[in-house]
């Protein structure tokens, strides 16, 4: 699939990546053979997606994750339903998130509007100060703040959400 190719080519197996969301703040509803469940944040298939399922452009949806702090690298997201380019173009994507780490706003988080996998460091991700060493584990919340709106949809969508670190 999309990620085993960059796991085993660039990062070998000592890198832990894909997580599935322990919360998601709404859902869409499955249609026909479409599921947009939040595992389809986690499993390494840039042709499902998360659908946020609130009326609009889902401004103030939000995904939850616990995250286990073992030397992370980064963060990466694959912004908008990436099926195809017609569905990416048809979907809203996010254009900016309200990051936030233990329920404490950090960051305004950019997205760019375009297909492929997006990175974010670490480093530029959390608030200054924050010593990722000393915790075990913390929970990051990513709140849509603004959009860019789909040619066809308002229906906010995300590929898939993937975590980069060490186990080392």
């Amino acid at each position: 699939m999309y990620f085993e190719y960059l796991e085993q080519s660039e990062y070998g197996d000592s890198w832990l990546s894909c997580i599935v969301p322990d919360y998601v703040s709404s859902t869409l509803k499955s249609q026909g053979n479409n599921s947009y469940n939040k595992s389809n944040l986690g499993d390494r298939d840039p042709r499902t997606a998360w659908v946020e399922g609130a009326d609009g452009y889902g401004i103030g949806e939000y995904i939850e994750m616990r995250v286990y702090a073992e030397a992370l690298k980064d963060l990466r997201i694959l912004n908008g339903d990436q099926k195809s380019i017609k569905s990416w173009k048809d979907n809203s994507r996010v254009k900016s998130f309200k990051v936030y780490i233990n329920n404490v706003p950090v960051r305004i988080l950019e997205l760019e509007d375009r297909m492929g996998e997006q990175i974010i460091s670490f480093d530029d991700l959390l608030p200054e100060g924050f010593d990722i060493w000393s915790a075990e584990d913390f929970e990051i919340k990513l709140e849509i703040l603004a959009v860019y709106p789909g040619e066809r949809w308002k229906d906010v969508c995300i590929s898939g959400i993937s975590f980069f670190g060490c186990y080392c």
